[in-house]
């Protein structure tokens, strides 16, 4: 048994690699506050990241108020 074992494990770790489906990462939808959240969130998540930014650059975040079209538009980027 134990001159069995390490000539079958090989293959049934390659016969496991071939059970697990093999799919390719979807890019992950992310919403910012403002801008500087954006820049870490591109940063971070480089190519695989799809970023929107609620308040853009040179915008106040102290004034801002959220909008039915922010919900509409978030809602919107989550399914793309």
């Amino acid at each position: 048994m134990r001159r069995v074992l390490p000539s079958v494990l090989p293959w049934l770790l390659c016969l496991l690699a071939l059970a697990i489906p093999a799919r390719a990462q979807e890019r992950l939808n992310v919403v910012a506050s403002f801008s500087i959240l954006a820049d870490f969130a591109r940063a971070i998540g480089g190519d695989r990241v799809d970023v929107m930014t609620l308040v853009g650059p040179n915008a106040d975040v102290h004034v801002y108020t959220p909008a039915p079209s922010d919900a509409k538009t978030i809602a919107g980027f989550e399914h793309d």
